[in-house]
């Protein structure tokens, strides 16, 4: 689906709605220096389209909707002929979000991200803070996710502009594009008021991803653990089963978001599973200062080779929290 005719300073990122999706939040942005408006957004919708380029398909017009609230549990809606937006105003505070930010492996280099059943989807979300005064907590979650991917939230501590935010894609996804948003919320300085804030909740642009066919499947042991002292060796067993024809070798790490083997407070020891292995054991090792609590996203994370090249992936999340 896309937007057509916007006025200079206006985006709206085409997004995808994949098999058995049947709604999906489209995001309408300005420009720091967009003009003050009042303008129409047109959507179009390709069914059948297979990727950006493929125009082949049908074009359609999206017939435009609304809700009228009236106090009650529910409103009730009616069909409009046009879709109206107004540029007001400025934000004070804006996010971008990423969904393909490579991965830094060190056996691999840099590895670029190709999602498939049983993987997890890392968002980057990056914070520019446009109004003065102390920085707040930015909450993050998202919207728009397809039924079958569990929501999740994250928080950008006060003082720094980046994060993650990550989601499991369970085995049962079919394959094919999808589309969602990062919701961020925050309090901000109310202007011209001391000591004063305000809570405002903002989008990022679509994240879209393609989930590929899943060629193995990585779990936990269901007596994994689930705490780790300080100073302490933990053994995390895992199963692997391989699937799709694939028969190649498959190497294993501990992960978080952005970083792979030493995650900061734990340190891991991979495993590569090569002909037919179907389980495995990574040995996790805790620092001694360690700082306690659990590791947001922290997962097994797994890499097919074929060729010597690393091209496939799969993840499961690891509760693990570190304790005295």
């Amino acid at each position: 689906m896309s937007a057509g005719k916007l006025p200079s300073g206006i985006s709206c990122p085409d997004i995808w709605l994949g098999p058995g999706v049947t709604q999906a939040t489209m995001v309408l942005s300005a420009d720091a220096d967009a003009a003050r408006q009042i303008g129409q957004l047109e959507l179009v919708a390709y069914p059948g389209a297979t990727s950006d380029t493929d125009m082949s398909a049908d074009k359609v017009a999206v017939q435009t909707a609304t809700m009228i609230r009236s106090g009650r549990p529910n409103g009730s809606g009616r069909l409009t002929e046009e879709m109206p937006f107004a540029v007001a105003g400025d934000a004070a505070i804006r996010i971008s979000a990423n969904g393909h930010e490579p991965r830094q492996h060190h056996l691999y280099g840099e590895l670029a991200v190709r999602h498939a059943p049983g993987g997890v989807i890392d968002v980057a979300v990056e914070v520019e803070r446009l109004e003065s005064g102390p920085a707040s907590d930015v909450h993050l979650t998202a919207v728009g996710l397809p039924t079958l991917i569990a929501n999740q939230r994250a928080l950008i501590p006060a003082g720094q502009r980046k994060g993650y935010i990550s989601f499991y894609l369970p085995h049962t996804l079919p394959v094919g594009r999808y589309s969602f948003a990062i919701q961020a919320e925050a309090a901000v300085p109310v202007t011209g008021e001391k000591e004063k804030t305000r809570q405002v909740r903002v989008l990022s642009g679509a994240v879209t991803f393609e989930v590929h066919p899943q060629r193995f499947q990585l779990d936990l042991a269901l007596d994994a653990p689930r705490k780790i002292k300080r100073g302490e060796i933990a053994q995390v067993k895992y199963t692997l089963r391989r699937v799709n024809g694939y028969i190649s070798k498959v190497h294993t790490e501990l992960a978080s978001p952005g970083r792979v083997t030493d995650v900061g407070r734990l340190r891991g020891r991979g495993v590569t599973s090569v002909g037919q292995s179907a389980s495995g054991t990574i040995q996790i090792i805790a620092n001694d200062d360690a700082a306690l609590g659990s590791i947001p996203f922290l997962r097994l994370y797994a890499v097919g080779v074929l060729e010597d090249e690393a091209l496939y992936h799969g993840s499961c999340f690891l509760p693990l929290e570190i304790v005295e």
